[in-house]
């Protein structure tokens, strides 16, 4: 098994400089970086060589390399455990405990996929934990202890554990597989082979009785000999009782151990290997130590299952800890030496919960162990009522720590999903962090906007959204910018992004560029200044086509109703003049008489505040302005256009 050292290395750096200055001063960076640079110093003036002083910058970063490869798929899959088990709380206590079970198997399905199969192993990734161990062999001691908690605190409290804890040593202790296999392929299975007795051993001290019986009868040459003493063994292993809280089994188990020790001084008395094997049986304290001596029996806590076994299969969960002195003193002698796995364990056996994921935590080097664990036990109800002195309780600071770290390097899609779950402190983390997640693809850009969406962080989605926006105007993707403004639904944004249209269409007179607002749909209600977008997109595409008929009852609406903006007036008139000269009259005179009254309040607009001196503060008219001649022509072609046509709309009612 991996052992476990509380020592760890600590890296020091020299920031070059630092000391002259006497300051050491720190900014965050993107990416949850931190730029480290020397502070200002107290400086004379008469030190020029130091004022002169070049300082570098240094970035630190948090190591992130423990969250890569091997690593990171476990952080993945356990993520969406993680949120399926957040939505349990409105079952029934019944429902609710199959469910944790079922989840907390989950989670331990993921650890064995970890370092189950050999070929899928990484030898590239190593953790630190005492000495560089691989991956695999952390999170193969990880799901020893999570499968022993299983038993202790979710799976069995109620009920005798004696059998998960056998399954729990068999899985965890292969070793009589291996050696049996040994012999399988060297074709010798006979008991002389220096395997033959460790394995049946090993079988014993994991309860596997069938495996053991099966193995001691393969050399017996005539199986109906019942005088045979290993016939005799064999027929006294298949007659243990299986565990169950049944009644009956206490009586029967009682009589199983009877009948072993009566055997023990009359059938097995002259043979050794078997003697030995019946005293196992029996359960007596010297064979166990001898067998550990031995390393048939590998650690404490496997003496500990093999004692309960043969000798109280019937305690319960809350007795456990009752046998971890004495399986310590017969395993290690007088003075234990325990490690950080030990007390771990010896932690779960005493049921105290908040003392496992504490040594968790620091032993494994790592929250992940420590966060879903302590989930889990919070759903079951058995840390509902611990406090920490400061802040939150003990489930949300470790989902705290644990989601910062996955936000430090850069799963902040995972992480922002375990800061949200904290009820009193993950809405002000997530609002310090998501304004730092680089971003640079609109694809990154829109899974940044659905955790904000996802957390309620309007404030943030619409700060992204804005400077998203403003950089597309920048780089003249108006399309994109008209995008994201409506996106969060800002009304100064969005009539921004349509100044910025009507600016480019008066510049190149482009009007392909407003085909976007014919995928707009029902936001186009958002502002006035988006659905005279709208109108002027249709304007123009009643133009294109020929229909001019209903141009021209767009137009009157832009202008006569007031949808259109005063500034713009000039020019919707100036690409209105090929519908006032048409041989079809398209407008009444009372339709012209208004358009003319808005030519008018285009020059007073234009004219009057410069003859004045003044600047009415319409950039738009203004930039128009400074081109005078241009604008003088562009109007009086207009009135020109208006008056013929005013003058055909007079004939043509006379005549009518």
């Amino acid at each position: 098994m991996l052992e476990m050292d509380s020592k760890h290395e600590v890296t020091v750096v020299n920031i070059p400089h630092s000391l002259e200055t006497g300051q050491l001063q720190g900014k965050w960076d993107n990416g949850n970086k931190i730029a480290i640079f020397p502070g200002p110093g107290n400086f004379s003036s008469s030190d020029s060589s130091k004022l002169n002083m070049e300082f570098n910058i240094w970035e630190v970063q948090f190591d992130v390399e423990q969250y890569r490869g091997l690593a990171r798929r476990v952080i993945s899959e356990s993520h969406d455990i993680f949120l399926e088990v957040q939505e349990i709380d409105n079952m029934d206590n019944a429902a609710k405990k199959r469910s944790l079970l079922k989840y907390s198997k989950l989670y331990r399905a993921i650890l064995r996929a970890s370092f189950v199969h050999s070929e899928i192993k990484d030898p590239r990734i190593e953790f630190r934990i005492g000495n560089d161990k691989k991956l695999e062999e952390l999170y193969s001691v990880v799901e020893l202890v999570w499968q022993l908690c299983e038993i202790v605190f979710i799976d069995s409290p109620q009920s005798y554990p004696i059998s998960e804890l056998l399954e729990w040593i068999v899985w965890h202790f292969p070793q009589a597989d291996q050696l049996h296999k040994e012999m399988i392929l060297e074709g010798k299975v006979f008991r002389d082979h220096r395997n033959y007795w460790p394995t049946v051993y090993g079988y014993i001290v994991s309860g596997r009785m069938n495996s053991a019986a099966e193995l001691l009868i393969t050399t017996v040459h005539d199986l109906n000999d019942r005088s045979d003493p290993f016939v005799k063994m064999s027929e006294l292993l298949r007659k243990m009782p299986q565990p169950n809280p049944s009644p009956e089994y206490i009586l029967k188990w009682r009589h199983w151990q009877q009948e072993c020790r009566n055997r023990l001084t009359n059938d097995f008395q002259h043979h050794e290997q078997l003697h030995k094997l019946c005293r196992i049986l029996c359960g007596e304290e010297k064979i166990l130590q001898q067998l550990s001596t031995e390393g048939i029996i590998q650690t404490w806590y496997h003496l500990l299952v093999v004692h309960l076994l043969y000798r109280n299969p019937t305690t319960k969960v809350y007795d456990l800890h009752y046998n971890i002195d004495l399986s310590l003193e017969l395993f290690y002698g007088s003075k234990p030496r325990l490690g950080k796995l030990d007390e771990i364990i010896s932690a779960v056996l005493q049921l105290d919960t908040v003392r496992v994921i504490k040594e968790a935590s620091f032993g494994f080097g790592d929250w992940w162990f420590a966060v879903h664990l302590t989930d889990l036990l919070y759903h079951c109800g058995q840390l509902k009522l611990y406090k920490l002195d400061y802040g939150s309780d003990l489930r949300e600071y470790l989902l705290l720590e644990y989601g910062s770290a996955l936000m430090s390097a850069n799963l902040w899609q995972i992480g922002s999903d375990y800061l949200g779950r904290c009820q009193t402190y993950g809405r002000y983390y997530l609002e310090r962090y998501v304004p730092r997640i680089p971003v640079d693809s609109e694809k990154k850009m829109r899974k940044v906007l659905h955790i904000c969406e996802k957390y309620g962080l309007s404030a943030e989605s619409l700060d992204i959204c804005r400077e998203k926006s403003m950089t597309s105007i920048r780089g003249e993707k108006l399309g994109s910018a008209l995008s994201w403004a409506l996106y969060v639904k800002d009304v100064t944004l969005i009539n921004h992004v349509i100044d910025c249209y009507m600016s480019a269409y008066i510049k190149d007179g482009n009007a392909e560029r407003l085909a976007i607002m014919d995928d707009i749909g029902t936001a186009i209600t958002l502002t006035g200044q988006l659905a005279f977008l709208g109108k002027f997109r249709e304007f123009h595409r009643l133009c294109s086509i020929g229909n001019l008929v209903e141009a021209a009852s767009v137009l009157v609406l832009l202008m006569v109703d007031g949808l259109a903006s005063k500034k713009y007036w000039w020019m919707l008139l100036l690409d209105s003049i090929p519908l006032f000269e048409t041989d079809e009259i398209l407008f009444d005179s009372d339709q012209t008489y208004e358009l003319l009254r808005c030519l008018t309040e285009i020059e007073l607009s234009l004219w009057g505040p410069i003859h004045n001196g003044k600047n009415d503060g319409n950039g738009t008219l203004h930039q128009a302005r400074k081109n005078s001649e241009v604008l003088d022509d562009a109007l009086n072609t207009i009135r020109i256009a208006l008056a013929r046509n005013l003058a055909r709309a007079h004939i043509n009612e006379e005549q009518s």
